[in-house]
């Protein structure tokens, strides 16, 4: 079964849902991103911008905050679907603390990483340390095999089984 790309942290996985990106006749366009003020002290995306690259493409500027060392990262994420007035769970993608040294070095996924890393100043690794780095242009491509609809993701990552950091992307792919 092919999954859907899984990501290096919250900007990973943001720039697989760009606003109105076009990849096999699919767009897709975020209507938010929420992050829980609760893990500040650890990662703050907060100035994370979508503005226009040219009339199909939106693109993120902004910095990554990393105020704590981040040296043993796992990832929580799932993908829910609106139906009516609720989300269900949808089998797009579903990890639960999976290793992100370990998600880096398979080769199906070390394309979305060398698209991320061209994209920002951050160091290419698994681990992060405090700094601040810039995103810059910030885009990518949705899979044809994406289906259509209102999407939420649910992310969480972990580091020595402590939550440091809670995400949700809202998302509309047509």
């Amino acid at each position: 079964m092919q999954y859907f790309p899984l990501i290096y942290l919250l900007p990973l996985l943001i720039i697989r849902f760009i606003n109105i990106l076009k990849c096999n006749e699919v767009s897709g366009t975020i209507k938010s991103i929420d992050q829980d003020e609760n893990f500040l002290k650890y990662l703050d995306i907060r100035s994370f911008k979508l503005t226009k690259y040219n009339k199909t493409t939106m693109t993120i500027h902004g910095k990554i905050k990393v105020f704590q060392p981040l040296t043993d990262i796992k990832i929580t994420f799932k993908y829910y679907k609106k139906m009516g007035n609720g989300y269900i769970q949808v089998p797009l993608v579903e990890l639960n603390k999976a290793d992100l040294c370990n998600i880096m070095s398979m080769p199906q996924f070390d394309v979305y990483f060398q698209d991320f890393f061209k994209q920002t100043d951050m160091p290419y690794d698994c681990k992060m340390y405090p700094g601040e780095y810039k995103v810059f242009d910030l885009r990518a491509t949705i899979p044809k095999n994406m289906p259509r609809g209102s999407f939420r993701s649910d992310c969480k990552f972990f580091q020595n089984d402590e939550c440091v950091g809670r995400f949700q992307i809202y998302l509309l792919v047509e």
